[in-house]
């Protein structure tokens, strides 16, 4: 008896672990966090290589012209990681919730993860933390090092202020306040993007999940009915037999 409970106290506890360990706040911070670094990464890698050639030029056409290509290639990459992002969360809730199924037990059973709509603007907005940041710094207290930072680390964002800079043939330091405030808008872009395409991406995983559920479910009534016709088969065949051995 003594064994009985020990054993159904192991399985109670392993039950439990199997349902709390896929999921907790901070695991699911860090996910979070891991779809916002990809863009993030970009966003760095474009605005320092389209303003190095930028500032190489002189005209503030040339200027631009750069930033509207990082700008189209910034857009791209947020369009790439969304819809993988929502495809990804979708997939996983879609494990979650058979495990859900399985029992009242595990109703409660989170994964890391799973697809909620938020998420996909939260991503965007963890992207763009350090930039708005910075440029808030900028803008309650000019100096060099953020000046540095917005130029060369957040130029997608801060890419009206370099226009008018350029045309105007002036100091970034000297342009005006509103300019710079209105740069900050930009940073509304990449949150929205990441959202909707977040969305688009579950939308497509959507698709082929229906695709996968409905050949399996064409797969089950087909073996449903070949096991039918086996079983009719079998019950003929007793019923032959058994008229066979009433006939002799």
């Amino acid at each position: 008896m003594a064994k009985d409970n020990k054993k159904k106290k192991d399985e109670d506890e392993e039950s439990e672990e199997v349902k709390s360990k896929d999921y907790t706040p901070s695991r699911e911070f860090v996910d979070l966090l891991a779809g916002a670094a990809y863009p993030f990464i970009i966003q760095l890698v474009f605005s320092a290589t389209v303003m190095v050639f930028a500032n190489a030029m002189d005209s503030p056409w040339i200027v631009i012209i750069a930033l509207v290509i990082g700008e189209g290639l910034l857009i791209g990459a947020y369009v790439l990681f969304g819809m993988r992002s929502g495809s990804v969360a979708y997939s996983r809730y879609v494990q979650g919730q058979k495990i859900r199924d399985e029992s009242e037990e595990n109703a409660g059973f989170k994964k890391v993860g799973e697809y909620k709509l938020y998420k996909g603007f939260l991503i965007g907005f963890i992207s763009v933390v350090p930039c708005i940041i910075v440029h808030f710094f900028y803008l309650v207290t000019p100096n060099s090092v953020c000046e540095f930072l917005m130029q060369y680390i957040f130029s997608w964002e801060f890419a009206p202020t370099i226009i008018y800079k350029s045309f105007n043939d002036i100091a970034i330091g000297d342009v005006e306040l509103w300019i710079n405030a209105i740069s900050l808008l930009v940073c509304i872009m990449p949150i929205v993007l990441h959202g909707a395409m977040y969305y688009v991406g579950m939308k497509r995983e959507y698709k082929k999940q229906e695709i996968v559920r409905i050949a399996d479910e064409a797969r089950a009534r087909e073996f449903e009915e070949m096991e039918r016709e086996r079983a009719e088969r079998a019950e003929r065949m007793r019923a032959e037999a058994a008229k066979n051995r009433k006939k002799k």
